[in-house]
């Protein structure tokens, strides 16, 4: 009898080590609609649940999340897809339910409710089986990482993300990998992270133009690149435009592409990250606090979901609540039709930088007192709080900045 209760409780432990590593594919960067379907039918214990997530989720891939909102709002609403986020969905996710940051969130938080409500239906034991086992994403000392993991995701054409609340320490991060890349002698590092007295090898690059110029030099003297994109202060410029500058963000990852360099984008907000770089990531960085950091990587040294303590700071010297200054003083859609034109055995490197100091200052854009957007935002119903976050400053500063009298010429700038 003891024999058989002790393989008893190796088969609970088995299954339930199987049902919570299903759960962990909740931190992965992109799960299929199958996928989705698949985690929802081993994981939910009310048939209801199991029925409206999985039909719903089968339309949206079918005919999109737009369409699913205008003829059954009320279930999309239950599914997080409100007035608001239908406005940011773009074509290449509205048939990716995945992609759609509100919705994920509410699917993740609908897959834990069922698994806790499965798991508290069961008896003593089989809890036991289905909870008792190491969960991978416990945490680890960022110094007992292999140093290694920071720069072997980068290939081709590779990117990363980093991401997480206002001051959380993302370009702290994003400095700290910068510096493992150039410590294997390998990289020049190109970025729009002021930073006072750079290393050799770092770029200070404030403008599209700029930044391209100084990977075409990296390349021809035979240098990778890896370019620390802090996007913070690019959608400023015209805010009701967010959607065309993120398509033609999307244009401009797929010309970083080509140059064979690998981006480290840095974003607070979750939504803009650009669908072909969320979608394609192979590492991912997201900032829980200062010191802590939750890890995947899927290419190179392989890290499962993680959650790292002791993130060091770096050594580069940058002030925290400086502004990530970027101009697009290019055509992105130009730039990227030229590039896609290049006979195939042309001198890539030589040609676009000829093409980029020929071109450069053909787009301009006028930069925007963080005050100025927090009184236009504050005018069109947005929270302090989130403001706050948007313009990256204090609650308390942002509440003086818009509950004083403003400057009166803000609309007029933005609009």
């Amino acid at each position: 009898m003891a024999e058989k209760s002790d393989m008893s409780t190796v088969k609970l432990l088995e299954s339930g080590k199987k049902a919570r590593e299903l759960l962990n594919k909740l931190n992965e960067p992109q799960l299929t609609v199958g996928e989705m379907c698949d985690l929802l039918c081993l994981v939910c214990k009310e048939m209801s649940a199991l029925k409206l997530w999985t039909s719903s989720l089968t339309q949206i891939a079918e005919r999109g999340a737009r369409w699913f909102y205008k003829y059954a709002p009320t279930t999309a609403e239950q599914l997080g897809l409100d007035a608001e986020t239908i406005k940011i969905i773009d074509d290449e996710i509205d048939r990716d339910p995945w992609q759609i940051s509100r919705l994920r969130a509410r699917f993740c938080n609908e897959c834990r409710i069922q698994f806790a409500e499965k798991m508290n239906g069961l008896d003593a034991l089989s809890q036991i089986g289905a909870l008792a086992f190491d969960d991978p994403r416990d945490s680890e000392r960022w110094q007992s990482v292999n140093p290694l993991v920071w720069t072997s995701w980068a290939g081709r054409g590779n990117n990363a993300v980093v991401r997480g609340a206002v001051k959380r320490g993302k370009s702290n991060l994003a400095l700290l990998l910068a510096e493992y890349f150039l410590a294997t002698g390998k990289f020049e590092v190109v970025s729009n992270i002021i930073v006072t007295d750079p290393p050799k090898g770092y770029t200070y690059c404030p403008m599209l133009s700029s930044m391209f110029i100084a990977i075409c030099n990296a390349r021809l003297a035979g240098k990778e690149v890896l370019i620390a994109l802090d996007e913070a202060n690019l959608f400023w410029q015209k805010i009701e435009t967010i959607m065309p500058k993120n398509i033609s963000l999307s244009k401009l990852i797929l010309c970083f592409g080509k140059m064979h360099s690998n981006l480290l984008f840095i974003s607070h907000y979750e939504e803009l990250i650009p669908t072909i770089v969320s979608r394609t990531a192979v590492a991912n960085f997201e900032k829980k606090s200062i010191k802590e950091c939750f890890v995947t990587i899927s290419e190179g040294i392989r890290l499962k979901p993680k959650l790292l303590t002791g993130v060091p700071a770096t050594t580069m010297k940058y002030n925290p609540d400086q502004l990530a200054y970027f101009a697009i003083d290019l055509s992105v859609d130009a730039l990227f039709n030229f590039m896609a034109s290049l006979p195939e055995k042309t001198e890539q490197w030589g040609a676009v930088l000829e093409y980029v100091e020929k071109h450069l200052g053909e787009v301009g854009e006028e930069q925007l007192d963080p005050k100025e957007v927090a009184v236009w935002l504050k005018r069109r119903g947005k929270s302090e709080r989130a403001i706050a976050d948007l313009v990256q400053r204090s609650p308390s500063t942002v509440h003086d900045w818009v509950t004083s009298t403003g400057s009166k010429k803000t609309e007029q700038r933005i609009s």
